[in-house]
């Protein structure tokens, strides 16, 4: 989600995107989104589009052309793949992949005008961006999530929380302490706690942990 600055320097002309690909992998990380991006765009832009895109010099109609090309870029190169990172401690990868590739879907069905009107070129275009886009990407995972929690992403649950335990009986108290969150939250009620930062979480992770500690 950090790189739509970057998604739009793609569209540059062919000279200048090999330093804008190096720069775009060392923000992010991730030379596959990066080269996807620009195989996406391609050279269908030159710098002289991408300085009058942001002057504000273009028509309406060629304005909301491209940026609903690099919303949709973003959407088929970067957000899918950071949500499905974001996500797998909790689901596991193969669960976060399906989810986030249904909330993705559902972000480009969005109407073209609605596409285009997302982006904002105010202030600084990474953060704002990226912050649209995250909120964007968590409103539409919840329709994708199964109401219930499932056998695999229990496991994948308890396997994470074992993780951070040496106690001999970690996975037996990590399952415990699953079960103990899923007794009182669904799975989409989990999720908004968890990424919303909840206090109520927190402390209902603080009980299950002391009911299924040994003493």
């Amino acid at each position: 989600m950090q790189t739509l600055l970057f998604v739009l320097f793609s569209a540059l002309s062919p000279s200048m995107q090999n330093m804008f690909l190096n720069q775009c992998v060392m923000a992010t990380n991730d030379k596959e989104a990066c080269e996807c991006a620009l195989n996406k765009l391609g050279s269908k832009y030159n710098e002289k589009t991408f300085l009058a895109l942001q002057a504000g010099t273009l028509s309406e109609k060629e304005e909301n052309a491209i940026l609903q090309d690099l919303f949709l870029t973003a959407s088929d190169c970067f957000v899918e793949k950071e949500c499905t990172k974001e996500i797998s401690f909790i689901v596991g990868e193969k669960d976060a992949s399906k989810i986030c590739g249904c909330a993705t879907k559902k972000i480009k069905q969005m109407k073209s005008l609605e596409q285009a009107a997302f982006l904002t070129l105010e202030g600084n275009f990474v953060v704002e961006n990226e912050k649209k886009f995250e909120a964007l990407v968590m409103q539409e995972i919840y329709p994708c999530l199964p109401k219930k929690i499932t056998k695999s992403i229990r496991n994948n649950l308890i396997q994470e929380c074992s993780k951070e335990t040496n106690h001999p009986e970690g996975a037996k108290i990590c399952a415990c302490i699953t079960d103990e969150i899923f007794s009182k939250y669904s799975l989409p009620d989990f999720f908004r706690d968890t990424f919303g930062q909840s206090s109520e979480l927190d402390e209902w992770m603080v009980k299950a942990t002391k009911k299924c500690s040994p003493l």
